[in-house]
């Protein structure tokens, strides 16, 4: 249940949309609330002989008494991984370490605070029946279902990225004297996203024990969150362990309009390249590079 729960989320959070972006934080957070809800109120149910299935009933015929004493009890380690994306985003050791402690604080108050609500509940709890059949196989096949396609897709994914490493690894030489250029022509010029197209040889060299292989794909590049050009890479192979000359060539469209932001151009951070990469037909996946 909790392996499919976050990568259900995981799905819906990594977009470049906003709202796909804000509405995976929020589900994200009521998942953990929910998990130490589950985890820290049902060992009492169980030491009284309720199974999973009742369990789960029961905590949702109280959904606020549960859903507030998940929130309280994971709201330190959600304040201390805001805390700390803020004011340590990259020091590894100090995150896990102040994690460690928020979690820790949490887990030992909500053991505490988790047997008094449990207790609190048993004398209406023990009337609760075992939800009807029909309903426990309707969980089963929509928890199994959602598993085995989270499953898949996550193995899709592992092995698109196995076999992207390269693609960050490998040497890349640009031969002399190989660059032809597409230039504008007078539609081009006209409108407000000429196409400007290049390509040229490039001696790769592929270090690793993966062979390199860049399939269909989609380059996106923006600026402070608005799309200035797109473009995409030709399909590349080279061998594991291979040195190969390829020419790779490129079709951009640019759009014109964001030149007008003059000066805020040359800031580096305001800059965002998103490739896609396709793992299945008509499933495209966003590797987001700054």
């Amino acid at each position: 249940l909790y392996a499919t729960l976050f990568m259900s989320v995981f799905w819906v959070g990594y977009s470049d949309e906003p709202w796909r972006r804000n509405l995976a934080f929020g589900l994200s957070n009521l998942v953990l609330a929910l998990t130490f809800a589950i985890d820290f109120i049902s060992p009492t149910l169980f030491r009284h002989g309720m199974r999973y299935t009742t369990v789960f009933k029961t905590l949702l015929h109280f959904p606020v008494a549960t859903l507030s004493f998940g929130a309280v009890f994971a709201l330190p380690p959600v304040l201390a991984g805001i805390a700390m994306g803020h004011f340590a985003p990259e020091n590894w050791v100090w995150i896990l370490a102040v994690l460690f402690v928020a979690e820790i604080f949490a887990i030992v108050w909500a053991c505490v605070g988790g047997t008094w609500l449990a207790a609190k509940m048993w004398p209406e709890a023990k009337t609760i029946k075992r939800p009807f059949w029909g309903a426990q196989l309707l969980y089963w096949v929509v928890l199994i279902g959602l598993f085995t396609a989270n499953v898949r897709a996550f193995t899709a994914l592992g092995k698109t990225v196995l076999s992207k490493a390269p693609l960050f690894k490998s040497q890349y030489e640009l031969v002399e004297g190989s660059l032809e250029l597409d230039g504008l022509g007078l539609l081009d010029v006209l409108s407000t996203e000429p196409s400007v197209g290049f390509s040229m040889e490039v001696r790769i060299a592929n270090p690793t024990d993966v062979d390199l292989v860049l399939e269909e794909n989609r380059l996106e590049l923006s600026h402070q969150g608005t799309p200035v050009a797109t473009t995409s890479l030709e399909p590349i192979r080279v061998e594991s362990g291979e040195v190969r000359t390829q020419r790779v060539g490129v079709d951009l469209n640019v759009d014109l309009s964001v030149v007008g932001r003059g000066r805020e151009l040359l800031d580096s951070e305001s800059w965002e390249m998103v490739l896609y990469v396709e793992i299945e037909e008509g499933w495209e996946f966003p590797i987001y590079i700054r």
